[in-house]
């Protein structure tokens, strides 16, 4: 008869978790992302203390300024901090854009370590635009971005039938198509010795141009401006010279054939 003998078995004594490399490696990458950290974000020696304001002309730097401080600002818990390294530079760009409606465009940029610098790029007035009682200086864009008392000389004063809600600095009254038309014609009709005052935007197919000495100018935008032009240009020299304006009402050019009111001029 054959013995059995039962297979002894010896316990495994278990590895120490401080024995691990694995451990130690993470407990090592820890302190050091820690340390990083504290250093990135709360030394002194990456918080934003210095705003460099280039480009400016009448906005105010400290205007800008404010709006790049105030959305530097971050808190952790109770912690403050400016770092530089937190500043969102895309969201700081369109908060001024939409608070300070006099600049175009503005670039920010990080000067480490701990300064931001701003290029500005202001709107250059190109046209006046009124509304109700209230006027605006507009860019060659369209958008009218500041409030003015009084028009400056020479320059286009443009009314919108159409517009009929209180504007806001920022928005753009009439479409990117009839400002290029109203300063196009602007433009052209100073070859003529004409000075227009006001541009009123009828519709998509009429614009009326009042020239300071009081008769106005009938376009249609939709067809070809500078063959309307020129033939405001033949009017004015075969049938209409300075004598025979006084009287003159308006001139047509929107059709093929040119209406002259009142006729017989």
């Amino acid at each position: 008869m054959r013995r059995r003998y039962k297979k002894q078995y010896r316990a495994k004594r278990k590895n120490s978790i401080f024995r691990s490399k694995y451990f130690w490696f993470c407990f090592l990458a820890l302190i050091f992302l820690g340390t990083g950290v504290d250093v990135l974000f709360f030394s002194s020696f990456f918080q934003i203390g210095n705003i460099k304001i280039e480009g400016n002309e009448k906005v105010s730097i400290e205007e800008i300024k404010n709006i790049i401080s105030r959305n530097t600002d971050k808190k952790f818990g109770v912690v403050e901090t400016k770092s530089i390294f937190l500043a969102e530079l895309d969201k700081i760009n369109n908060e001024i854009l939409k608070e300070i409606p006099q600049i175009a465009k503005i670039k920010l940029i990080r000067n480490f370590p701990n300064t931001i610098s701003a290029q500005v790029v202001e709107r250059i007035p190109s046209a006046v635009f009124c509304e109700f009682k209230r006027c605006f200086l507009m860019d060659n864009g369209g958008v009218a971005y500041e409030d003015i008392d009084k028009i400056p000389a020479n320059m286009p004063r443009i009314t919108n039938a159409n517009f009929n809600k209180e504007i806001k600095l920022g928005e753009k009254p009439i479409t990117d198509e009839q400002m290029n038309y109203v300063l196009k014609i602007a433009s052209q009709i100073k070859v003529f010795n004409l000075s227009a005052i006001e541009f009123l935007v009828k519709s998509n197919t009429r614009l009326n141009v009042r020239m300071s000495d009081g008769w106005q100018v009938y376009l249609n935008p939709q067809k070809d401006i500078d063959k309307q032009i020129k033939n405001l240009g033949i009017i004015l020299k075969e049938k209409l010279p300075i004598e025979k304006r006084k009287n003159l009402a308006y001139i047509d050019l929107r059709f093929d054939r040119i209406y002259i009111y009142p006729e017989g001029l």
